[in-house]
């Protein structure tokens, strides 16, 4: 007899001897829990009466019909009797008692399983103690299901033994029948989700398959209710600590003690084993509530708050002062009027804005009315004079300094030292913005110190005058480790993050890095989330800094120019050349030479002198966009004026004339520039801005490459840029030789994109646009099929407008055919029909072409086909088969990874079809090569570790086997919460039994 058949037969064979009970917890009933039930009939044969305490949803109920139901299936056992007394008061229950002693008899013993008490006062408690100690001595085994609340009668039959919460908890090694008879995922974190109390587990399936969790929270909500209800009524003061734990999500117990609320070890103590509905670490003295907070906890947040007002504005003190904003700023939205709001802000301006609520701060005071504007406290006018900064309103910003200004007297008594100290150093951030600037009324503050934000701020403006400045010690200055916490966004790590990035791509010369592309990128989309479009703005610049000094295309073309128009607003004169600087540099990489030049000129005339950074490098692109539109003969008349005999000043001064001279090819006369100034050209500060010069000047810098060590040559190259390889005219020479040869194309995405033409493998320096290897790897996947020119600018250039899209095709698409050498008389590789694009299947192949040929070949049983030939088919195929479909790293790639996903599941499948026919071959060497092929791409799919295990098992290989096994075991209950398919559990238990019999005999 299965679980659930046999809990079912254990509740009717109790249902007569029941009476009024009450309705069992839905499900719990069903999973017969051996274990505790042997536990309490143990404890009611020793102590003779037992108590079992827990509150509602424990399913105590449940425990008691499977207690009585395995001591009715006991011969020996006298009367089993199961009543419901919930319904009873104090002089019931007593009756009940008494009716029971008279009513049973006491041989053979009878077991008496009570299903609820009343609530009793002191005396009720001694007379119903004394009732419970006569049946017992009467030799009655007696067994009471109760609420904490009960508590005082536990205490006064103190020689009973006691059940609590804890022991009905759902333990770890029995989650999976419950997780088989509920049918809960493997994937469902139960605990996590459940805290293992049964009403909750039994109501968690579903949970991992759609994701919707309707029911276990709406029972989640039950229980809370009923615990804080009934905590209530009896003014437990466990209720005030479990209702602010609810109003929190979660925290720490220093949460409550920052703010003057001590919790006592007690307290706790009884909340994990008299109510254990909320996960406590007491190493951590972390606690975390169940539900989800825009679900349940929301919804007892408003019950909360109906009854108990004061707890909002208490629990967002809590939440400010442990720095956790976002939920304070939720939890405000959410239940607190403005009045509330405004108290709020007032009482941590400063705060609300370094974690990007300015959005928040905005809305408090649009909803303002004209009282609350008439009396609105001088710390509201700070917050609003930040969040004006931070977004950008500057409007806002003077509107409140000026009110600042105005009350500058009331400052020091509303504004803390500290929330003061960081406001000052943020204005720094905008020194030269008209009047927003605060009144100077620091001496008015007894308090001396540094603030952590403050100098974290005073640091960021001086890194970025290091940078304009050259200054190496203002660039050094150190970083603060980040500050840890849950909200999305904290200024001053921002700011900091923002500062490693961008003195690394302009000075310090760090590599591209991916990764830190995508982390700004998803920090603009942030900040902008956030209405802080001021820092948005600096966001955006660092990116476009960080791609533009890596030779990448820029995403954000307008990033440089909005961040002018911001310059100008704040009149900031230095940050409009520098953007300015910046913008000529873009259209010097997009080809746009006089534009380039025009604004290099611009800031070189505007420019002081003072900002050594700006003039050296506007110089540099100057002398750059000129050398690339100057004819040759310019070139060389205006290199032989160059004066060698002087020494240059500045490494700007000595790269001008190294740059004229190695375009104009005066070669003698650069190596004795570079001799004379080598120090200046080899200025490591200036490395980073020159080789992106270099790289834009392409083969015509050879010349002056060639003169830097050898071991600093690398830091002299752009990865992917022209000055990595050899001169262009090589590069011309190689295109020629690669051109002359009009032989087959070979594409291979197996592992990695590779192309070879008549035998040569076609190398980097013929790839010289990324995009264009993208677009032969997308043609390669659909031959001999035309691919739509708009699927194609949809793929390679998602984010792009489709004219400029367009426009990129077909620049590639022109890289292409010369890299195959197509020329109007000669082969085709490269032909269009109408909208479309396809490779020419005449003169061009793929791994692709022969990987499906040789699968439907394995896949398709067609008649004739022998085993042997199946076989091979898979060893060729294992063969072609190099690795996952090449997948770019850049553009839309949903489509290769759809077919990388494809392939790689048809390959497994080609495999396992390749194993079954070498073992009904014999060919045991076949299938063990072609299982070790499946399962080194995919070692935890289910039917590859079953045919590996076959082969093992028919090659002997005995431990390897059980290795196998164990592995996949350990996998699937670790990362997937489960067990083995039954076939793979089945087939394991075999090999191994079989093994065992071999033994034996």
């Amino acid at each position: 007899m299965d679980e659930m058949t046999n809990a079912r037969a254990m509740a009717r064979s109790v249902g007569s001897q029941v009476g009024d009970c009450s309705p069992v917890d839905r499900g719990d009933h069903l999973v017969v829990r051996g274990e505790q039930v042997r536990a309490l009939l143990a404890a009611m044969d020793g102590a003779g009466i037992v108590f079992l305490s827990a509150p509602k949803g424990f399913g105590k109920t449940s425990m008691l019909m499977q207690c009585a139901g395995t001591l009715r299936e006991m011969p020996s056992t006298g009367d089993v009797v199961l009543r419901d007394a919930s319904s009873c008061d104090a002089p019931g229950f007593v009756g009940l008692l008494d009716d029971l002693s008279n009513s049973l008899s006491p041989l053979p013993t009878p077991y008496v399983l009570l299903d609820g008490l009343p609530l009793l006062n002191k005396e009720q408690v001694q007379v119903v103690a004394a009732r419970l100690r006569a049946m017992r001595d009467e030799g009655m085994k007696i067994a009471i299901a109760c609420t904490p609340a009960s508590a005082n009668l536990i205490r006064a039959v103190s020689d009973s033994t006691k059940y609590g919460a804890p022991f009905l908890l759902v333990q770890p090694r029995e989650y999976a029948a419950w997780s088989k008879l509920y049918a809960i995922s493997p994937s469902v974190d139960i605990y996590a989700l459940t805290r293992g109390i049964p009403c909750l587990v039994a109501e968690a399936h579903g949970v991992g398959a759609s994701g919707e969790r309707g029911q276990l929270e709406r029972a989640v909500a039950t229980l809370y209710q009923d615990v804080l209800q009934d905590l209530g009524e009896r003014k437990d003061p466990l209720a005030v600590l479990l209702a602010f734990m609810v109003m929190m999500g979660s925290g720490t117990i220093a949460d409550f003690e920052r703010n003057g609320m001590g919790v006592h070890t007690e307290l706790l103590v009884r909340l994990q084993r008299e109510y254990p509905i909320v996960i406590y670490d007491a190493e951590q003295r972390a606690f975390r509530c169940l539900g989800s907070d825009s679900g349940v906890l929301s919804l007892l947040r408003r019950s909360i708050v109906e009854t108990r007002r004061q707890f909002a504005m208490k629990t967002v003190r809590m939440l400010m002062r442990a720095r956790r904003v976002d939920a304070a700023v939720a939890l405000l939205e959410e239940l607190c009027d403005t009045a509330e709001c405004l108290q709020a802000i007032s009482q941590f301006p400063v705060l609300f804005a370094l974690h990007g609520h300015v959005k928040f701060i905005r809305s408090v005071l649009a909803h303002m009315d004209g009282e609350q504007l008439a009396t609105m406290d001088v710390s509201v006018a700070l917050a609003g004079w930040m969040a004006g900064l931070f977004t950008g309103e500057y409007k806002l910003a003077r509107a409140m300094a000026t009110e600042l200004r105005h009350r500058a007297h009331e400052i020091a008594s509303c504004v803390s030292y500290e929330d003061w100290v960081i406001a000052v150093a943020v204005s720094g951030l905008w020194s030269d913005c008209r009047a927003v600037n605060l009144p100077a009324i620091m001496d008015s503050y007894k308090e001396t110190g540094s603030v952590r934000e403050a100098e974290i701020l005073k640091r960021h403006v001086s890194r970025l005058d290091g940078v304009l400045s050259e200054s190496a010690s203002k660039m050094a200055m150190p970083y603060s480790a980040p500050e840890e916490g849950e909200d999305d966004v904290i200024v001053t790590n921002i700011l900091e993050y923002l500062d490693g990035v961008y003195i690394g791509a302009l000075v310090d010369g760090c590599e591209w890095d991916t990764s830190v592309d995508e982390r700004l990128t998803n920090l603009v989309r942030l900040l902008n989330a956030h209405d802080m479009g001021a820092i948005a703005a600096r966001a955006r610049v660092v990116a476009s800094v960080h791609r533009l000094m890596h030779a990448r295309p820029l995403i954000d073309e307008r990033a440089f120019s909005d961040a002018s128009r911001v310059a100008v607003r704040e009149s900031n004169l230095d940050e409009q050349l520098l953007m300015l600087l910046l913008e000529g540099w873009q259209f010097l990489m997009l080809g746009q030479f006089l534009n380039a030049r025009f604004r290099a000129q611009q800031v070189q005339k505007l420019s002081d002198g003072s900002r050594t950074f700006l003039v050296g490098w506007a110089q540099i692109l100057e002398r750059v966009a000129k050398l690339r539109t100057d004819a040759r003969l310019t070139v060389r008349e205006e290199a032989e004026q160059c004066d060698l005999s002087t020494t240059a000043r500045t490494p700007a001064e000595a790269w001008v004339t190294a740059m004229q001279l190695s375009v104009a090819r005066f070669d003698a006369d650069l190596s004795a520039w570079f001799s004379v100034n080598r120090a200046q050209l080899l200025d490591p500060a200036f490395r980073m801005r020159i080789r992106v010069a270099l790289y834009a000047l392409g083969g015509r810098a050879e010349s002056v490459q060639r003169l830097i060590p050898r071991d600093m040559a690398n830091s002299y190259m752009l990865e992917d840029g022209l000055t990595k390889g050899s001169s262009g005219h090589t590069d011309s020479v190689a295109l020629r030789e690669c051109m002359e040869d009009a032989d087959m194309v070979n594409v291979s995405l197996f592992g990695g994109f590779s192309v070879s033409q008549g035998g040569r493998i076609l190398t980097n320096e013929v790839w010289k646009r990324r995009k264009a290897a993208i677009l032969t790897a997308r043609l390669a996947l659909g031959i001999p099929s035309f691919v739509s020119k708009t699927v194609l600018t949809n793929e390679l250039w998602p984010e792009m407008e489709p004219r400029k899209a367009r426009q990129n095709l077909y620049v590639n698409l022109t890289a292409v055919r010369r890299a195959f050498g197509q020329r109007d008389q000669g082969p085709q590789y490269i032909v269009t029909q109408a909208d479309g694009i396809a490779l020419n299947g005449e003169y061009s192949d793929t791994d692709i072409r022969d990987f499906n040929t040789l699968a439907r070949e394995i896949l398709v049983q067609r008649a004739g086909v022998s085993m042997r030939q199946v076989v091979d088919a898979a060893l060729k195929l294992e063969e072609v088969y190099k690795g996952p479909l090449y997948v770019p790293d850049c553009g839309d790639t949903r489509f290769f990874v759809r077919m990388r996903k494809m392939y790689q599941a048809k390959f497994i499948d080609c495999m396992m079809r390749g194993v079954d026919a070498a073992i009904e071959e014999g060919d045991l060497l076949s299938a063990s090569w072609l299982s070790n092929a499946a399962i080194r791409q995919e070692p935890t799919r289910e039917d590859v570790v079953r045919r590996a295990m076959r082969v093992m098992d028919l090659e002997g290989r005995r431990r390897e086997l059980v290795e196998l096994y164990q592995s996949h075991l350990h996998y699937v209950r670790t990362e997937l919460h489960g067990q083995p398919e039954r076939e793979t559990r089945e087939l394991y238990e075999r090999i191994i039994k079989e093994n065992e019999d071999r033994v034996l005999l």
